[in-house]
């Protein structure tokens, strides 16, 4: 299930960056043969600071749904199948196994959503379908600026998702993600103002200046976004 942001129409809608400087030309679309499922609070998918569609824009072998709506956004639990003996739920929780080599699970559900969303979805699945709950140690400095974390350390979903890849699969075969979510968050931050062109990872095109992306972004009427 392919799912886009609704992101203004300056921007684009899978990895947020205004169109003049949008890296979906050049993203990676990388197999792995573990599933990587994604529970994205519906929330999420309004904001630009969101990293989970990024991720699953990513890898053809994925899936994602949206869980915390009303009406027909509800997330149908009945037609949702899941093996305990092959599936894990990627979550910190005190109860969770540190993901090895030595297990390769067949599906990988990854909660995105604030803390609570995310604890609460971890918890669900694992109360209906038994699931085990795994956590990944960060092996490098989160690349993500755009909210605190809850706690020192801990990293935002892409890079989570990233690592527990790393962890089954090696770190060249995850080397094309970390290297598009870096010039994916310069630019990001390029565009806020935290960082000089200089500093961008990839660089950003030649000649285009910073206020004619806001001043074109806000002569088209867009939406505000919540970041």
């Amino acid at each position: 299930m392919g799912i886009r942001a609704k992101t203004g129409s300056g921007r684009c809608s899978v990895c947020r960056l205004h169109f003049p400087i949008c890296l979906c030309a050049t993203r990676p679309q990388l197999h792995f043969d573990t599933e990587i499922v994604l529970f994205m609070h519906y929330i999420e998918s309004f904001k630009t600071s969101n990293t989970g569609i990024l991720l699953q824009s990513c890898l053809t072998h994925s899936q994602l749904n949206l869980f915390g709506g009303q009406g027909n956004q509800c997330l149908d639990w009945d037609a949702l199948e899941f093996d305990a003996r092959d599936c894990a739920v990627l979550f910190p929780s005190p109860e969770a196994q540190p993901l090895a080599e030595s297990w390769f699970p067949k599906r990988l559900i990854v909660p995105d959503g604030n803390w609570r969303q995310a604890s609460k979805m971890a918890k669900k699945l694992q109360r209906r379908f038994g699931i085990r709950a795994v956590s990944i140690q960060a092996n490098k400095p989160s690349n993500y600026r755009f909210r605190k974390a809850p706690k020192e350390g801990w990293i935002c979903t892409y890079e989570a998702a990233v690592a527990s890849l790393e962890c089954l699969y090696g770190k060249e075969a995850v080397a094309p993600l970390d290297d598009y979510f870096l010039r994916v968050m310069d630019r990001l931050a390029w565009m806020k103002g935290w960082l000089d062109r200089e500093a961008v990872y990839g660089g950003i095109p030649a000649g285009l200046q910073r206020h004619q992306l806001v001043k074109s972004e806000a002569s088209t009427g867009s939406p505000k976004i919540i970041t």
